[in-house]
């Protein structure tokens, strides 16, 4: 083990100063190896200075999201200079449903937006998100986004706290979370919609009609196949294609004619951008 990470497994008072030094020395630890030996040691979280900038604190059964933070500095940052691209505004209002631990909204503000509001269900993450960005005036939100308002079990991934799911039961637990419409409580704005929802993208649009209708200047979504199945993301088409005209790939490739089937026929999970 690296001695650096067994110092900081070991004083914990002196973590930072020790985990800096091994982040520091860039590709020197497998992030695996990391958050592996933080689990064996009974740490939950880990500190790190995101983009160089912001202090947040990482979960470490986060998976994917936590060793991209490890391996680059920050997930998913480069969609932002992707959006930049063919949507230059930032005075609009960012809305992220499904903020997990604040990454993308960390994400936004570092690419401008100062108006941004987080929806976050799960307890355990939602008290991350308001860790990570607190200070920045973000508006946090415990609750999920669907088609109905009420109350929903949330199946829970424990080795993957950014995969908890309506869709998926991973066998290890639910969660009793809030579920609004975002036609009842977003702020009558324009606003750009960022969404990761673990195949739960319809329900959230279903509930969002009149805000997509009139306020939603554009959007990302994260869509992952082998949740929606065919009829879901039939059903996403035909959401976006009444309310957005134009489509971009996670690269910033403009595409002529959306034909979601064929762009998730491969069953990756892609990330894609549409506005109006």
């Amino acid at each position: 083990m690296d001695v650096d990470l067994l110092k900081a497994l070991l004083r914990p008072r002196k973590r930072s100063h020790y985990l800096g030094r091994v982040w520091r020395r860039q590709g020197a630890l497998d992030p695996a190896l990391v958050t592996s030996g933080c689990i064996s040691a009974g740490i939950s979280t880990l500190g790190y200075r995101y983009l160089d900038k912001y202090p947040v604190l990482l979960d470490v059964n986060g998976r994917s999201i936590t060793e991209s933070v490890l391996r680059h500095g920050h997930f998913q940052f480069d969609l932002f200079e992707v959006l930049s691209q063919f949507y230059p505004r930032r005075d609009v209002q960012f809305m992220h449903i499904g903020a997990n631990i604040g990454t993308s909204c960390l994400n936004a503000f570092e690419a401008g937006f100062r108006d941004i509001v987080a929806f976050e269900p799960v307890g355990q993450n939602f008290s991350l998100l308001q860790h990570n960005v607190s200070g920045l005036g973000v508006k946090t939100r415990h609750q999920a986004v669907g088609t109905e308002p009420g109350r929903l079990e949330i199946h829970l991934s424990r080795g993957s706290t950014g995969k908890n799911s309506f869709m998926r039961d991973f066998g290890e637990g639910s969660e009793e979370v809030e579920v609004v419409r975002l036609d009842d409580v977003v702020d009558s704005k324009p606003g750009f919609l960022w969404i990761d929802t673990e195949g739960y993208e319809v329900h959230v649009l279903l509930g969002a009609e009149s805000y997509l209708a009139n306020h939603a200047e554009g959007l990302c979504v994260e869509i992952t196949p082998s949740m929606l199945k065919d009829e879901g993301v039939a059903k996403l088409q035909t959401i976006l294609i009444r309310h957005f005209k134009h489509f971009y790939t996670s690269s910033g490739q403009k595409i002529e004619t959306l034909d979601l089937g064929s762009l998730v026929a491969d069953g990756r999970q892609i990330d894609l951008f549409a506005v109006k």
